[in-house]
């Protein structure tokens, strides 16, 4: 007892003794340290608040852009940029666009400093993970026109480059779409527009002379007033400029040839083709925003931030029926993001919820295969391959999975029987090497998704509405965009009455003269493409005075010099309209229509550039001024100027014949 008295009482010394050392103030050094056990001072005093978050992919980029930062010679950066494109490659990600965006900011950073060396280099790193990505080539474009001009074939190619990859990036596709479809509705509308005044020029006056007959009489005040008002009425009834093209173009195809009333119809339909695919480009722009399309966009364009994704866990908990859909989604989500754990737990339940699933299965093989599990990896792509005999993407990731294994006979089957399955996989893996490949996970069709989102928008209140809240078919495309409907019931209902009273019911231009007349104010039809003066005085000559002649004569020059003069400023105003004007109706309905598509191009502008990028990324917009400036120069040059300073063709008489 005396012993272990002894002890406790020496401890309790030496614990008075510390205490006292540690409460006293120092004699020297001032107050000892003190232990913070505060979450916000621990945070302080660490260098990355990286380091309390989980450990993915993303994480994992951050890192290294922030130790390439720190890096202080190129070679450094360099052998970085490789330790994380290898990373990257043994996850799944190639491509990034997460990584090669995070270099595409620090090579504007280095442009804006004046650094152009250094933008090169790290524009240069940026693409090498994303080699299709719309905004590098926009920054390089954007590069190219500072340093080495616009006309530069650099900044051009670089621009084409930016504009046809837009159409082909997952992500960027469907803003893409729907500024063609905002061009492609302007072109139309502005092609029919040229093609509405033209037979407006040409044809209002025996339009003017129809009304003053059908009212009775030619010379009063009142029926030529009346004339006038049927040529504006639409537009005056409904305050809409818009109505006077598409009338005007209906409306001539009474007096107008039959190329011309081809030319027409084919303007229509062109109108009524870009309203379809105008209104499927906004519904695809809105479904790419809306759950749970929006992730599995996201899925195929390799993003791994998962941040916009949360709200597919509460919606897994809602429909029975779409949740096996919703956990796939996000399990894929967080497999890109490199959250495995939670990937692995969804995927299980995904496949459990679904009573057997393919690509979870895959999937979870793909998830093993990064993590080094490749047995495991083996078990779930051979359990994917019995529930889908078909899924060559399974036999392919096995293949790579038992070759890490050395089972390099068993790989040799797989892929072979993958190449039979499913051929285009590997052209879309491309010519590498067969170490450098990696598993491919399988991600819910597009289609799906996309029907899924625009069920659950219809059910929203503030979801689409109109003609977008249900699928757009070819016959709700053409027929509810604004005016479409209108061109096409107003065209073929001239058309129509214009072919039921045949020409007979209409009145003629004089093949001499222009003179408007029509089988009410002209006796005999013997010589029916000429008035009536004009059959006295050129072809029977009986009896006409010397001042009739010559005062005809005059009026017939004054004619053909007007004649002339309208083809000559339409082919200056409008290339195309003068060979339209002269009878080549076909031949000049190309022209128009490459003139009219150009010049839509500048007038969409404002909502047609920038693509969907970064502002500092740059604009297509000065590749499309330069372009189209250029092609527009040639248009005019050769279809206008010597058009209009060329000899006028044979004129057409009234039934089409030369």
């Amino acid at each position: 007892m005396t012993t272990v008295r002894r002890t406790l009482l020496a401890a309790v010394a030496l614990l008075t003794v510390l205490a006292w050392n540690l409460s006293a103030p120092a004699q020297q050094g001032g107050p000892p340290p003190t232990l913070h056990l505060n979450p916000e001072d621990v945070r302080r005093q660490l260098s990355s608040r990286v380091e309390l978050v989980d450990v993915n992919n993303e994480t994992t980029l951050v890192k290294y852009v922030q130790a390439f930062k720190a890096a202080t010679t190129p070679d450094d950066q360099s052998q970085l940029v490789q330790e994380l494109t290898d990373y990257l490659l043994q996850h799944g990600l190639s491509p990034s666009p997460d990584a090669a965006e995070a270099f595409l900011s620090l090579a504007i950073e280095a442009r804006r400093a004046g650094r152009p060396e250094e933008f090169a280099r790290l524009a240069g790193y940026a693409q090498s993970f994303d080699p299709g990505h719309p905004a590098i080539h926009m920054a390089l474009a954007s590069e190219a026109r500072e340093r080495q001009g616009t006309l530069s074939l650099t900044f051009l190619y670089e621009s084409l480059a930016a504009l046809l990859d837009s159409f082909t990036d997952v992500a960027w596709k469907p803003t893409s779409l729907a500024n063609l479809a905002l061009w492609t509705r302007a072109a139309s509308l502005l092609l029919l527009a040229v093609l509405a005044l033209l037979l407006f020029l040409r044809y209002n006056a025996l339009l003017r002379h129809d009304v003053q007959e059908w009212l009775g009489s030619t010379e009063a005040a009142w029926t030529r007033a009346a004339s006038w008002l049927v040529l504006f009425l639409p537009a005056l009834l409904l305050l809409s400029g818009y109505w006077w093209v598409v009338y005007w173009g209906a409306l001539f195809l009474i007096y107008s040839r039959a190329l011309e009333r081809l030319a027409v119809l084919l303007a229509v339909a062109c109108l009524a083709a870009s309203g379809w695919f105008g209104l499927w480009a906004q519904q695809q722009l809105y479904l790419s925003q809306v759950q749970p399309h929006a992730s599995n966009l996201r899925c195929l364009a390799n993003r791994m931030d998962v941040g916009p994704d949360r709200s597919l866990e509460e919606a897994a908990e809602g429909d029975a029926n779409l949740k096996g859909t919703y956990l796939v989604i996000l399990a894929d989500r967080l497999l890109l993001q490199g959250s495995y754990v939670r990937a692995e737990k969804l995927y299980t339940e995904a496949d459990r919820n679904q009573g057997g699933s393919a690509p979870a299965c895959n999937n979870l093989g793909c998830l093993y295969y990064y993590q080094g599990r490749f047995q495991e990896a083996i078990a779930q792509f051979g359990r994917a391959i019995e529930l889908r005999p078909d899924l060559g993407a399974a036999f392919f990731n096995r293949a790579l999975a038992k070759n890490k294994l050395f089972d390099f006979s068993g790989a040799k089957e797989d892929q072979d029987k993958a190449r039979t399955l499913d051929a285009p996989l590997f052209a879309r893996l491309g010519k590498i090497q067969s170490e450098d490949w990696v598993p491919v996970p399988v991600f819910v069709p597009l289609e799906k998704t996309r029907t899924l989102a625009l069920a659950q928008s219809l059910q929203k209140p503030t979801g689409l509405t109109r003609a977008l809240a249900g699928k757009v078919t070819p016959a709700t495309g053409i027929l509810s965009p604004p005016f479409s409907t209108p061109a096409i019931v107003l065209a073929l209902g001239f058309l129509l009455g214009a072919l039921i009273r045949r020409r007979a019911f209409f009145s003629h231009a004089c093949y001499k003269c222009g003179r408007p007349y029509c089988d009410r104010c002209k006796t005999s039809l013997e010589f029916e493409s000429f008035c009536g003066q004009c059959v006295h005085l050129y072809i029977k000559q009986d009896g006409v005075s010397p001042e009739a002649r010559l005062k005809k004569n005059y009026e017939v020059e004054t004619h053909n010099r007007g004649q002339n003069i309208f083809r000559s400023v339409l082919s200056l105003v409008a290339p195309g309209a003068g060979h339209i004007w002269e009878g080549r109706a076909l031949q000049g309905l190309l022209i128009l229509a490459l003139w009219c598509a150009l010049l839509a191009g500048f007038l969409t502008a404002p909502w047609f550039y920038p693509l969907p990028a970064p502002p500092s990324a740059g604009s297509l917009a000065p590749a499309y001024t330069l372009a189209a400036s250029a092609i527009m120069a040639v248009v005019w040059l050769v279809f206008g100027l010597l058009k209009a300073l060329s000899r006028p063709a044979p004129v057409w008489d009234g039934r089409g014949r030369r």
